[in-house]
């Protein structure tokens, strides 16, 4: 007896369940997309979970919805980064063999609310060196592919051969015994009723093989109207960009004639103040100018003044004189009472000597007081104009080196003596090239200059070649100091600029008689001359007018 044969059901039911699952049972059609409705972004792209070492991997992220997106990269492997296109890149030197997560997020705005997706995914990296591992996914990969293909045929096949197995076993029903024809008309049953099934199964998979072909061809349809929608809208953009350029340039345009004319408004300003400020400096030139002429006026005045006041101190310092040669004639009577009540006392012609010795020097001081009786320091407006050439001529001739130090004097006591003297006080530099006359002190005490560029000094009376620079102050310099600073300051020279003291030629021939007899009286060796052995003399004047030798070599 030949074998009844059961096809398996079971294998055939599970290919029908698979090719279900993969076409789905949604038969419901989307609704026609909203061109004026906003929807929120959707990732619908498929990201590549594979990834080769030292090769670059690149992932363009697809989404839907409303632009605009932004896109972010909340989780991955170091050097992978994402930009705003959707891209994400990683580098070859920065894949690394192993498993890692990645976790993209986009996001835009719906109704004026945030909405966002995303998508999580583990991106194997693998080796070079599993070459055939990798071909092997690729062929596992060809054959999903195309098993949509082998499975319809198989269902056809297997549907074939159940027909050709219910004529077989119907032939064979004949030939059974009695006994078994109940048992394989129970089985000619039960495979009808699989074959039914089969065939209402396979009826099924065509009629959700056509809805799978309906939903492809409206997934197209939509994608078409989407991009048309997306072009579309690129088109409007580059619409809306070109009006605002224009908008933009029309902006700058006006912005720029408005800068124009603010500019030249504040250039007509600007114009208007240099204008008023030049009348104000030439307003001021002129009160200047007349201010120096009533300094003049008052000058004069009050050198009348000085001069009275300077008679009065000359008459006081000859009673002075007086006084100090009675003084002195009074001592050297004493002196030589003296010496006369010594040398009764003396004996031998040793104390005799001594006792004459002290007469003689005695004798000595007397004589010079009567030389310094006649040095006077010489006015020379009370000179002839021989005596003022000839004390000229004199002091041309002085070559001795003098220094002149002051203490305890003001400024503004000491621009008065200066002018009462006939001396110079001007503020010049070591190269002289322009030269500034002290003339009076403002009410600070604060000097009050004249330029003199070149006609400070007349040569003839002035000795040039032998100023002398004010310097030595020990009490009051650091108070002297700041008039320097201030003429600097406010006529804007350089540092090389200092007051400079210059006297005539006159006073200097005064000065040199005066330091001969000082170093006449105090000698320390009589071998060595006045021009030998003095070297610099310091002076000095007191506020009595009077002159004082401080210091010179060889003298006590």
């Amino acid at each position: 007896m030949k074998p009844i044969h059961f096809f398996p059901i079971i294998s055939l039911l599970a290919i029908l369940s698979m090719l279900l699952t993969n076409i789905g049972c949604s038969t419901k059609e989307p609704p026609p997309p909203d061109l004026e409705k906003e929807e929120p972004v959707k990732i619908v792209s498929l990201a590549p979970t594979t990834a080769t070492v030292d090769k670059e991997y690149v992932y363009h992220v697809e989404a839907t919805g409303t632009p605009e997106y932004r896109w972010e990269l909340l989780e991955g492997p170091a050097g992978m980064n994402m930009d705003q296109d959707g891209n994400i890149i990683l580098s070859a030197e920065s894949v690394k063999e192993g498993h890692h997560k990645v976790k993209i997020k986009v996001s835009n705005i719906v109704d004026g609310k945030v909405c966002e997706d995303i998508q999580t995914y583990t991106l194997e990296c693998e080796n070079k060196k599993d070459k055939k591992k990798d071909k092997k996914k690729i062929k596992d990969g060809n054959k999903v592919k195309f098993n949509s293909i082998r499975r319809q045929t198989r269902e056809e096949a297997v549907v074939k051969k159940q027909e050709v197995i219910v004529q077989e076993q119907e032939k064979l029903h004949a030939q059974l015994p009695e006994v078994r024809k109940k048992e394989q008309k129970e089985a000619i049953k039960t495979q009808k009723a699989a074959v039914k099934k089969m065939e209402e199964l396979k009826k099924r998979a065509d009629e959700l093989r056509k809805l799978q072909a309906e939903k492809e061809k409206r997934i197209a349809e939509e994608r078409k109207i989407k991009e048309e929608q997306r072009l579309e809208i690129e088109k409007l953009r580059a619409k809306i960009k070109n009006e605002e350029e224009a908008a933009r340039r029309k902006a700058e345009e006006i912005a720029r004639t408005e800068l124009q004319a603010l500019q030249e408004k504040e250039r007509l300003a600007l114009e208007k103040k240099r204008k008023e400020a030049a009348e104000k400096a030439e307003l001021i030139r002129l009160e200047k100018i007349e201010l120096q002429n009533r300094l003049k006026a008052e000058t004069r005045e009050r050198k009348d003044e000085r001069l009275a006041k300077i008679k009065r101190e000359e008459a006081k310092r000859r009673r002075d004189l007086e006084r100090m040669k009675k003084e002195a004639i009074r001592k050297q009577e004493e002196a030589r009472l003296e010496q006369e009540r010594i040398a009764k006392k003396l004996e031998d012609d040793k104390r005799r000597k001594k006792a004459e010795e002290i007469a003689r020097k005695q004798q000595e001081v007397l004589d010079r007081l009567k030389e310094l009786e006649k040095v006077v320091v010489p006015d020379k407006d009370k000179m002839s104009p021989e005596e003022f050439q000839k004390s000229n001529e004199e002091g041309k001739k002085v070559k001795m080196r003098y220094s002149f130090e002051l203490s305890r004097w003001s400024f503004a006591s000491f621009v008065e003596l200066v002018r009462s003297r006939d001396f110079k006080l001007l503020f010049v530099s070591k190269s002289q090239k322009r030269e500034f006359e002290v003339v009076s002190t403002d009410s600070r005490g604060f000097p009050i200059h004249e330029l003199r560029s070149g006609g400070a000094l007349d040569r003839n009376i002035y000795n040039t070649t032998r100023g002398l620079v004010v310097v030595e102050i020990p009490a009051d310099k650091d108070v002297w100091g700041k008039y320097d600073t201030y003429l600097q300051r406010k006529l804007k020279t350089d540092g090389s600029y200092q007051l400079w003291l210059f006297f005539p030629h006159h006073f200097f021939a005064f000065l040199d008689n005066y330091a001969r007899t000082y170093y006449q009286s105090h000698i320390k060796n009589p071998k060595k001359s006045f021009e030998d052995g003095a070297g610099n003399v310091m002076f000095t004047i007191t506020k009595d007018y009077d002159f004082k030798i401080l210091s010179m070599e060889n003298t006590r």
